[in-house]
């Protein structure tokens, strides 16, 4: 780890590069792809699919 941050300090061109493939790597990614994905899981957890699920059933959790 130590020789990796050490080459990017001292390596102009790859630190370029790096930067180049860093941004391009993070446009894959959107908050609204993100906030999607997560209402998916919500609904999956509560059980309530879009196939038509009117109720979420729960397992409950003793508290201690």
């Amino acid at each position: 780890m130590v020789r990796a941050i050490a080459d990017l300090l001292l390596d102009a061109e790859l630190r370029a590069r790096m930067e180049r493939l860093g941004l391009q790597r993070a446009a894959q990614f959107s908050w609204q792809k993100a906030a999607q994905q997560t209402m998916e899981i919500y609904y999956e957890v509560a059980n309530l699919s879009r196939r038509g699920a009117r109720s979420a059933e729960l397992p409950s959790v003793a508290h201690r």
